[in-house]
């Protein structure tokens, strides 16, 4: 029989909220404590993974989502779940920078549009450098006909 993940939540002696994850924390039983998780809204003191039996990327992205989004400290980890999570909490390096401080609306207006005008100058950059590409392949051709491959161009056509 499969078992799923699940959550308890519990007030702690010192009157501090805990919400005790259990169970596999894998991607194949986790999508059904995902929403009950989010729609909770409530505030969280502590994430406690003690109970946890097993743990992959997306369980530990979970857990730290959750910690994150409720401002909680994690515990009860094992030394794979903490690997885990901090890997995962270093591909998020925007979602630290957005709690330690918030921007103003200039800040983040021109922040946009910066990123909007470098993206943008990427992509003429790119394709420029696509087009020089395609025009030295057609110069080739053109002095070395033999070396098309036909029966590859219909195939993929």
């Amino acid at each position: 029989m499969r078992e799923w993940a699940d959550f308890t939540i519990d007030t702690a002696q010192d009157g501090t909220q805990v919400i005790a994850l259990t169970g596999p924390l894998v991607v194949s039983s986790v999508g059904a404590i995902d929403g009950r998780l989010r729609a909770l809204g409530s505030q969280v003191d502590r994430v406690d993974l003690s109970g946890v039996s097993e743990i992959d990327t997306v369980g530990a992205w979970l857990a730290w989502r959750l910690a994150y989004e409720t401002q909680a400290t994690i515990t009860g980890a094992s030394k794979k779940a903490l690997r885990l999570i901090a890997a995962v909490e270093d591909k998020n390096p925007e979602a630290v920078v957005e709690r330690e401080e918030e921007q103003s609306a200039p800040e983040e207006v021109l922040g946009g549009v910066g990123g909007y005008v470098i993206s943008y100058i990427y992509g003429v950059r790119d394709l420029m450098g696509f087009l020089g590409a395609l025009m030295i392949a057609t110069g080739r051709l053109i002095l070395h006909p033999r070396q098309m491959r036909w029966t590859s161009l219909f195939r993929q056509m």
